[in-house]
């Protein structure tokens, strides 16, 4: 029996190998910034609901304008008479019409003057139309930099694995060293059980790094709006880490005149404007005119071939003040949408500053572990040279290497958080490219000539 459960698992097992070989792993794409951008921008669903949203404010601005056009309609109806109306004249009883009654009838109606509010309304609905381009154009900042941000995340799960990889590399050399000192009885077994252990630490590590990169590669892919289960790869050219200059002041102007969000309220402020007047038209005498054509009748007192034309107006005398309140609320809305664009303008300039203390704050990280990786360096050479000649325990090198390697990695986490740092202080200006390169945006003012 336990040969035969042996023999069933060996065969499972080289059918599962089959099976792999017969049906390989899906080949990864490969995507550089530029296309993981565009990417996002085709396939984003915010994107793709405002612009159902924009269709639909369309829709309305031609609602309104329907108010320029006369309107047309027909009319036909039937109806059976019974008792007939009549009226008694010399003693004889005479029945008015027939019995059997139809019309058929064509109207023509245009409203010569309405107080203003086909136009104004038209006018409101146009603001808001406007208003929801800007908010995609908003969105699609958003967008671009949410894949950005996912890109550089990624590019730092990876770079960070390859320190990992490096550290354990360097961890199964020290291992063998001290192996090697053992068995020739410079060392005791305390400092290979150490050396094993840092072995154990530096795999841990992998582990982490590996789950930190397909961590942050979901992350992009949702950020893409691709299925989370397709395989990726950045091949991307990671430029060098230059400083940036940037000035706020500059970049707070560049965001006041750049940033949608800014545009969007000041086309709802115009908006509210209209719907004032939209409000009071409501309390004006309207003017139209209609014609009515009655091609075939059987009723007597419309004849077939008649033609009826009125001009007319009506004129509101009282209205329960129903116009006067509406007025009322549509300027309270104006005062509120004045109220929201200096707020949306507050917002944006705590923005630019937030962006630019983490700038800074992202520049002075970088020159503080570059000074560190180098003191680290000079460091774990100095032990490690100590521990070849046997004047230093190897608890000293073990030492070392960690603070090598943390400060590779803070190194390399401070060099992607200041490309996402840039990334963001471009976007509180509203300034981020669609081909994600950072470096040609200008954030300080060259007008005088000055570098």
């Amino acid at each position: 029996m336990y040969k035969f459960r042996k023999v069933s698992i060996i065969v499972i097992l080289i059918l599962l190998l089959t099976c792999l070989k017969v049906f390989p792993q899906e080949k990864a794409i490969n995507y550089t910034i530029e296309e993981t951008i565009t990417t996002a921008i085709k396939n984003s669903l915010l994107l793709a609901g405002i612009e159902q949203d924009i269709m639909a404010s369309q829709s309305r601005v031609s609602q309104a304008e329907t108010g320029y056009y006369p309107g047309f309609l027909s009319k036909a109806y039937y109806s059976r008479v019974h008792p007939l109306p009549s009226f008694n004249m010399g003693g004889e009883e005479l029945e008015l019409g027939e019995p059997d009654q139809a019309q058929i009838i064509f109207n023509l109606n245009y409203l010569i003057y309405d107080g203003g509010l086909t136009p104004n309304l038209t006018d409101e609905r146009t603001f808001v139309k406007e208003s929801l381009i800007l908010e995609k154009e908003a969105l699609r900042q958003d967008v671009i930099f949410n894949v950005i941000e996912a890109d550089y995340n990624v590019l730092k799960a990876q770079a960070l694995f390859n320190v990992f990889e490096n550290n354990l590399a360097t961890a199964q050399e020290q291992l063998k060293r001290a192996n090697a000192f053992y068995r020739e009885g410079l060392v005791p077994m305390a400092d290979v059980l150490n050396a094993k252990a840092q072995v154990a630490n530096a795999e841990l590590d992998i582990i982490k790094a590996k789950s930190n990169i397909e961590q942050t590669k979901l992350l992009l892919k949702h950020a893409m709006y691709i299925p989370l289960t397709t395989q990726i790869e950045l091949t991307v050219h990671i430029p060098a880490c230059e400083s940036l200059r940037a000035d706020v002041t500059y970049i707070t102007n560049l965001a006041y005149k750049n940033r949608q969000e800014i545009k969007k309220m000041e086309t709802l402020v115009l908006a509210q404007k209209s719907a004032i007047e939209v409000a009071r038209s409501q309390g004006k005498p309207n003017v139209y005119f209609n014609f009515d054509y009655v091609p075939a009748s059987s009723t007597i007192f419309t004849p077939s071939n008649s033609i009826t034309a009125t001009v007319g107006t009506t004129i509101p005398i009282f209205d329960r003040n129903l116009t006067k309140y509406k007025v009322e609320e549509a300027e309270a809305n104006y005062e509120k949408s004045e109220v929201s664009l200096e707020n949306v303008k507050t917002l944006i300039e705590l923005q630019v500053q937030q962006a630019y203390i983490e700038l800074i704050k992202a520049e002075e990280e970088m020159v503080k572990v570059e000074e560190t990786l180098k003191a680290s360096e000079k460091n774990y050479k100095v032990a490690s040279l100590r521990y070849k000649e046997g004047i230093a325990p190897f608890l000293e090198v073990t030492d070392s290497r960690a603070l090598l390697t943390r400060a590779e990695a803070s190194r390399v986490q401070a060099q992607y958080n200041y490309f996402i740092a840039v990334a963001r202080i471009i976007r509180s200006a509203g300034l981020l490219p669609e081909n994600g390169n950072l470096y040609n945006i200008k954030l300080i003012d060259n007008s005088d000539g000055k570098e």
